[in-house]
């Protein structure tokens, strides 16, 4: 949603959304189609439908809790084979560019994470990744960098690609699960608030798909490019633990609603005990819990005791990249637009019967 905010924002006459399902907000000058990147004949319509010149490829499966291999085939399915269908219907429908959204996650099993990390750090494969989803963005990725300069019919070119790896908890307004979802309920609940990670900001992600695009269209016909074929870190250059990032959100929070903000801290051994009951259950009977509880398992833990961080000196010195917003600057943003949405919602007056 913001890269199509910021596309019609710079006046893009024709903006085209895709999804599975209807968007939560309308976005005014935009057209929305359902459909699904499993359905190779669905896109190949939809692209026609647009006539696009540029396909963000933002779709993904984030299941960074499942590892049991029954549990493979939908990750596989949307960030594998939805990734494969997106290329080849570009392809088919002369697409100049794709810029696709990959995740730092195609680097991040214990053993391999350092806070020194950078787009020359060593990919996890099936052997070490933690979870499906990590694994399958590494697949994805590599579908995208090698269609690079694949020629397009009726000699029109061809097709310019590059990746943005976003480093590593995107957080915003409705965000749903690193900021939203705390806010919503006045109160953060944490496991492991030692690790330390980026927390990169979305429209600072937003911004990096927009540089990259604009300099795989200005490569566009030439040889020798910089920025084809090639994969971005991006991140805010501010890891932090925990603590400090959910101590700034408490601290604007209380400064925009004048009610207190809790930080309340789970018994790890307890949960961690838990992700390994969930596990088992999920093990022997093959079928996914619902609810907030089918997201603590030994899966998430191998994920989240990790620290890491990531330099986005490549994406400065190839794209021109550098944040848009602090961290700070960020979360009171975030904040800000949360409560605005909060306040308007509740001066709309209620419908009658």
């Amino acid at each position: 949603m913001t890269i199509i905010e910021a596309l019609i924002g710079r006046g893009e006459r024709k903006v085209v959304g895709l999804d599975v399902a209807a968007p939560k907000r309308p976005i005014a000058g935009a057209s929305y189609q359902r459909g699904d990147v499993c359905d190779y004949a669905g896109l190949v319509a939809a692209l026609k439908y647009a006539k696009a010149e540029v396909v963000f490829l933002t779709v993904a499966i984030i299941r960074y809790y499942e590892r049991l291999p029954w549990q493979y085939a939908a990750s596989h399915d949307i960030n594998v084979t939805g990734t494969e269908n997106v290329v080849r219907a570009c392809v088919e429908c002369g697409v100049a560019v794709l810029v696709q959204t990959s995740t730092s996650n195609v680097c991040v099993s214990e053993g391999l994470v350092s806070m020194e990390m950078d787009e020359s750090s060593r990919l996890i494969d099936a052997s070490n990744s933690p979870n499906h989803y990590g694994w399958t963005k590494v697949q994805a990725e590599r579908i995208v960098l090698q269609a690079h300069e694949t020629r397009l019919p009726g000699g029109h070119g061809a097709l310019q690609t590059a990746a943005v790896r976003p480093c590593s908890a995107i957080f915003g307004p409705q965000d749903n699960f690193i900021t939203q979802k705390w806010l919503d309920a006045g109160a953060a609940q944490l496991i492991l608030p030692e690790p330390k990670i980026d927390y990169v900001y979305v429209e600072n992600v937003c911004y990096a798909h927009l540089l990259t695009e604009r300099a795989l269209l200005a490569e566009r016909g030439q040889s020798g490019g910089e920025v084809g074929g090639q994969a971005f870190c991006i991140s805010n250059g501010e890891p932090l633990i925990a603590n400090e990032y959910y101590s700034a959100v408490q601290y604007f929070y209380q400064q925009a609603t004048s009610r207190p903000f809790a930080v309340v801290y789970l018994p790890r051994n307890l949960m961690v005990l838990l992700a390994h009951v969930v596990e088992v259950i999920q093990r022997v009977t093959k079928r996914q819990l619902s609810g907030e509880i089918a997201l603590l398992t030994p899966a998430m833990f191998a994920v989240a005791r990790c620290s890491y961080g990531f330099s986005y000196d490549k994406a400065r010195q190839l794209l021109g990249y550098s944040p848009l917003y602090t961290v700070d600057e960020a979360v009171q943003r975030t904040v800000h637009l949360w409560h605005m949405q909060k306040e308007e919602k509740n001066d709309k007056p209620s419908k009658t019967p």
